[in-house]
């Protein structure tokens, strides 16, 4: 055996070497990793003694010196109770954290005596430590519930000194529920603080592969229980602690396949709900019912409850069906009176309405919704033969049945239970007649001819859209011809206006240069003054050209020109000269107005001006102002500096070119300068332009 154990370690590590220092070996590792928040995978190398094993689920359950494990068999041989097995292979975890065992290896390395089941009361339970255990304890069935999810399971609701716990075994063939109900039994299984199901939070359960050992067989007559003792004043927890109790009476409906209405001889009316495997009597029967007493708080109920024919009772007498009108029933001014809706609880009536869709039903027979005028209610024919679903929906139908009143029972935690509403249960197929099938135009075809004009509609819009792109296209076309164009034209009126502007600065600059060193050379030999003088001039119209050329260059780099503000412009052409003073703008001028040459003048005789400004007036604030208005641009340019005498300036003839300049551009675009200045008072410089606007004359 230790050979074989060493071998089936050595074939795990030889498998999964990478992971050999990553292994789970015992039951706790295995249920601290479970219970971790980690999701990567992990090896596992487990040795263990089978305590039991489940052949239908094939299950093993083991435990070691550190816990209670549980494996499954996979393709693995099942091994028995007693076994000691070692198990190896990879655990991870799938959709909701669910745990997937992956090549997974079980082999038997020994054997012992199999172990016993713990002997534990259910009061005794301790679902820590005693999770994953094999107990045995006692109970009695009070209650027997096949699971909705898998039908192949059936609990058993085991109950000991107000301790009570599910017993999950698989069902049987031949099972019957009289059985154990009442009985007191002894279980031996495995014992689970969370289930094995679907339901990941139902609470602690005990699964058993063996068929409990009953220890108190259930009463000889199952139907030997009290009459239901009732009176007025009769709480609902008093109710829910009456012992298993009998009631006798006919049945006035079935529905769901466990309920059913039961009206008794002095007229009460109480909804029976039968244990699970019990069949549910049909309409008419006289039947004994023996339940668990509840309440919904308008009447007494039976649940968990058996039942038997009562041929001692007279027959049920034929009902005459009585015409509602739910309107009236339901409404009183527009509010709803429960009185009236209880009065019918159990009464047949009839009326009709329009056949509703509801989510759902296509998967459902057994029921339909009914409109009458503005009230919907709910037809049940689960028990009546009748396939509601293969009724058109819109048909008019004309129902008869018994109105019933449903409503959730009450509990210790839910003391104010909700009443589901009003129900009409038919009986018999007869109990619904079609009055009139829906109209041609239904709200499938209705449907129909909407989505084939709206697929008509969508064919139309793609069409005008694939035109759209066309044309789009094609005015993309046009519209870059346009743009080349009009850059040809663009570029053509740049060159043009540096043409003009190095005609009119550079051009005559360099001329007058060249006729002062002409002068010069005359006066070398006649007088060396008068030659110093017309050098000093050729110098100064030197510096004004490299000046004016500076400008130039800086206004083919700059974007001054594509400002759409001319406020905007006059402050990036000045930023250069106006650092270190104030410099206010109020430009009330928009630039779509005026073409570049009106636009390029303006900048540069507002920059000459506020050169000199600061240059020779010593400035630190300049302030830039403008406003157009009947096709006259007129701005000013106004400084705090040390201000000058206009009729004693320098001009072209000492090699200053500024204030000609200006006075140059003015008349050019046939406008005028007015200089106001005087000695320590500051200067303030008017410009008029007389020029329309490209859009036409418009006020600002």
């Amino acid at each position: 055996m230790k050979n074989l154990a060493m071998l089936s370690a050595v074939a795990v590590f030889a498998v999964f070497p990478c992971l050999a220092g990553n292994v789970l070996h015992t039951a706790e590792e295995l249920h601290r990793y479970i219970d971790g928040e980690s999701y990567a995978p992990v090896r596992f190398a487990i040795t263990t003694t089978v305590t039991t094993a489940t052949s239908p689920s094939k299950t093993i359950y083991g435990e070691d010196g550190n816990g209670a494990v549980m494996l499954p068999t996979m393709n693995n041989p099942m091994p028995k109770p007693g076994d000691i097995i070692r198990a190896t292979g990879q655990l991870s975890f799938g959709r909701g954290r669910s745990v997937t065992y992956t090549n997974l290896v079980i082999s038997v390395i020994g054997h012992v005596v199999p172990p016993k089941p713990t002997h534990l009361p259910l009061a005794k339970l301790d679902m820590h430590r005693h999770h994953n255990h094999y107990i045995e304890t006692e109970g009695t069935v009070f209650e027997i519930i096949r699971d909705d999810i898998d039908d192949r399971i059936i609990f058993l609701v085991i109950k000991d000194e107000q301790v009570k716990y599910p017993v999950a075994l698989h069902a049987k063939k031949d099972f019957n529920p009289l059985h154990y109900l009442e009985a007191r039994i002894r279980v031996r299984g495995m014992f689970f603080r969370r289930p094995l199901g679907y339901r990941s939070y139902a609470g602690p359960c005990i699964a058993t592969d063996e068929d409990p050992e009953i220890m108190t067989p259930p009463p000889a007559d199952p139907f030997a229980a009290p009459p239901i003792q009732t009176h007025y004043t009769i709480t609902p927890r008093e109710v829910s602690d009456l012992p298993r109790s009998s009631v006798v009476g006919h049945v006035l409906a079935t529905w769901n396949g466990n309920r059913f209405l039961l009206r008794t001889p002095k007229g009460n009316m109480i909804i029976v709900q039968v244990l699970d495997g019990i069949p549910t009597p049909e309409s008419g029967t006289a039947v004994k019912a023996v339940g668990y007493p509840t309440t919904d708080l308008f009447r007494i109920n039976l649940t968990r409850a058996i039942t038997r024919e009562e041929p001692g009772l007279k027959p049920l007498a034929a009902e005459e069906p009585e015409p509602v009108n739910l309107k009236e029933l339901m409404l009183d001014n527009f509010r709803p009176t429960p009185d009236a809706i209880w009065f019918y609880h159990g009464r047949v009536i009839r009326y009709r309405g329009i056949v509703q869709d509801f989510p759902g039903r296509e998967n459902s027979s057994a029921q339909l919704q009914l409109q009458t005028g503005s009230i919907i209610t709910t037809i049940n024919a689960g028990a009546s033969g009748l396939d509601l679903g293969a009724i058109p929906m819109g048909s008019e139908i004309e129902v008869t049945g018994v109105c019933v009143l449903e409503g959730e029972n009450w509990t210790p935690e839910r003391i104010l239970p909700r009443l589901h509403g009003f129900m009409l249960v038919l009986r018999t197929a007869s109990d619904l007649v079609v009055l009139r099938n829906p109209p041609w135009l239904t709200y499938g075809k209705l449907f129909a001819i909407s989505a084939l004009l709206l697929i008509g509609l969508l064919g139309v819009v793609l069409w005008n859209r694939h035109l759209n792109i066309l044309v789009n296209r094609r005015g993309a076309e046009l519209a870059q011809e346009k743009i080349k164009k009009e850059s040809a034209l663009l570029k053509t009126g740049e060159r043009t206006r540096l043409a003009v502007e190095l005609h009119d600065s550079l051009s005559q600059n360099l001329e007058g240069v060249a006729c002062q060193v002409a002068a010069t050379r005359n006066l070398m030999n006649d007088s060396r003054d008068a030659a110093q003088s017309c050098l000093d001039t050729a110098q100064r119209m030197l510096d004004s050209c490299r000046l004016e050329l500076k400008r130039c260059l800086f206004d083919l780099r700059g974007h001054a020109l594509e400002e759409i503000n001319i406020a905007d412009a006059i402050k990036k052409t000045l930023d250069p000269i106006c650092n270190d003073i104030d410099l206010i703008v109020r430009f009330n001028v928009r630039r779509a107005q005026f073409d570049d040459t009106i636009v390029h003048a303006t900048l540069c005789i507002i920059r000459e001006l506020a050169s000199n400004a600061i240059r020779h007036g010593h400035a630190t604030q300049v302030f830039v102002n403008g406003e157009h208005h009947d096709n006259v641009l007129r701005f000013s340019v106004c400084d705090n500096g040390c201000g000058f005498n206009p009729a004693d300036c320098a001009g072209p003839s000492q090699g200053h070119f500024g204030l000609a300049g200006i006075r140059e551009r003015a008349e050019r675009l046939d406008g005028t300068v007015d200089f106001a200045s005087a000695t320590g008072e500051g200067t303030r410089v008017v410009v008029e332009l007389k020029i329309p606007t490209q859009e036409g004359s418009q006020k600002t």
